[in-house]
């Protein structure tokens, strides 16, 4: 929750003394914000509230630190698809710049419901990291050699929404 941006929308409220009551919290709760201190949850919730305002929660995704040529990056990993054939596609992000690409599009491949080809080969040779480390954030089906390299399908792991943005997030 950033707390700016309630003080914001209560400094341009018309009547501060009127959206206290209406928000059933004492004057001093407003005026604490208002001086930039921090509410507790139900009281930052019930301003929202009465300021008309629909607070929606969701979870923090998890970071994962990785090494990758001898120099860590922090990333998250975000879905994203392959136009060609609207399969799944996930990319890392690094201070919300794209990094890499965490999977491969192999057209010629049939995948099962659910299933995707994880690219950690040449430049990606980071990704095993997130395979290694039982993050739970993928879940290895099978191998199979593409003639160049043998890659690996998967599946969302049990972890995967704690460290994925997905598409409905």
């Amino acid at each position: 929750m950033n707390i700016q941006v309630l003080a914001d929308l209560i400094e341009t409220h018309p009547n501060k003394s009127q959206l206290a009551k209406d928000a059933d919290v004492s004057p001093r709760s407003v005026y604490n914000v208002l001086s930039g201190h921090v509410p507790n949850f139900e009281v930052a919730m019930k301003l929202f509230d009465a300021l008309g305002m629909e607070v929606v929660l969701q979870p923090k995704l998890k970071s994962v630190t990785v090494t990758v040529l001898g120099e860590e990056h922090t990333i998250t990993l975000k879905e994203e698809v392959y136009t060609a054939n609207n399969r799944l596609a996930i990319v890392a992000v690094e201070d919300g710049e794209p990094f890499a690409k965490v999977t491969a599009n192999i057209p010629a491949k049939a995948l099962g419901e659910g299933e995707f080809i994880i690219k950690d080969w040449a430049e990606n040779v980071w990704v095993g990291q997130l395979l290694k480390e039982g993050l739970g954030i993928f879940e290895v089906c099978y191998a199979f050699d593409t003639g160049f390299v043998t890659a690996l399908v998967c599946k969302k792991g049990r972890n995967y929404d704690k460290y994925v943005e997905t598409k409905g997030k």
